[in-house]
């Protein structure tokens, strides 16, 4: 079965089998947790390694929104959080909507119900803007035609993507086509450069939510293998910053004990989706403030410390 028979077998079945037994048996199951997966893997080949490709019907009831998700193991292990590439089913509109999501239940779980619908959209909307380049080849704005909680989530969680009419899908090579495109925008939003959303968050919170405390602004994605090896790199390095020599424990005593924090010399940037690079402790990595770690990210070379020693002024 072709990919695009395959998802137009899940449009014209699903509500039905909605109305019998959840049963592991049922074909529209076996469609949408086997057959779906494995042909996606065996269109993609192995051009992107590192990607774990999963269908869902629900847990014991058939859930309202099938889908079917692409999880860089680098950056989440599940779709409940983080962000993630999925396939979500309308058969109720006899749509399928190919998106980069982001996960609800840990937002749900941090926020709360009145509150987290509202960071999904505020986070999708950071992430649009960086992914502007994309906006000509995944032209889609909003998720509709969604009711209920989960699909909710997908809607205000939805950052760029694609939407297609069930009864005329394109050929399976347009469809590994916009897929590439969006596993390419899914690529750059690991990249650390651009990832930490940290202080843009803060703001655009602060902003808009005056109520929310400020412990619950934190940065959603900084999982490329940066907490193995921040602990080797501050042993060799120590918690002095190389650019301006603070130590975050001389200056704010007992709090800043133990904090520094770690710079790759070597752009994440210029890894692909899956790759790995095996990185030189010693020489591919420095210890940075905040500040110099902020500012260094703002020149055309990240990895040049001495040109940013340059431009620093003292002024205490």
């Amino acid at each position: 079965m072709e990919l695009n028979e395959a998802f137009k077998t899940v449009i014209e079945n699903y509500e039905k089998a909605r109305t019998q037994a959840f049963s592991k048996a049922n074909p529209i199951y076996q469609t949408i947790i086997n057959e779906i997966p494995g042909k996606i893997g065996d269109l993609l080949g192995g051009e992107w390694s590192g990607l774990k490709v999963k269908g869902g019907v629900g847990t014991g009831n058939w859930a309202q929104v099938p889908w079917c998700c692409l999880l860089n193991l680098r950056v989440t292990t599940t779709p409940k959080r983080g962000i993630y590439v999925v396939y979500l089913f309308n058969s109720k509109y006899n749509k399928i909507y190919l998106s980069l999501n982001q996960g609800t239940d840990s937002l749900n779980e941090e926020y709360g119900e009145k509150e987290y619908i509202n960071i999904l959209k505020l986070r999708a909307s950071l992430y649009k803007s960086k992914l502007s380049k994309y906006k000509k080849q995944l032209p889609l704005d909003n998720i509709v035609n969604f009711r209920g909680r989960k699909a909710d989530g997908y809607s205000a969680g939805h950052i760029i993507g694609i939407e297609y009419d069930a009864m005329n899908l394109p050929s399976d090579g347009k469809l590994v086509a916009d897929l590439n495109e969006v596993l390419n925008a899914y690529s750059s939003l690991s990249d650390y450069e651009i990832k930490p959303l940290d202080q843009d968050e803060a703001e655009l919170i602060a902003s808009k939510y005056k109520t929310i405390e400020e412990r619950k602004i934190y940065c959603l994605h900084r999982s490329i293998e940066r907490n193995s090896s921040a602990k080797k790199v501050k042993k060799i390095h120590g918690l002095r910053c190389e650019c301006c020599g603070l130590n975050f424990e001389e200056r704010y005593g007992e709090i800043g004990k133990g904090f520094i924090e770690v710079h790759h010399l070597i752009p994440l940037s210029s890894l692909k989706l899956g790759e790995c690079r095996k990185y030189d402790f010693d020489k591919d990595f420095a210890v940075l403030c905040s500040n110099c770690h902020r500012m260094i990210h703002r020149q055309s070379d990240p990895s040049d410390i001495d040109a940013l020693r340059k431009q620093l002024k003292v002024t205490f």
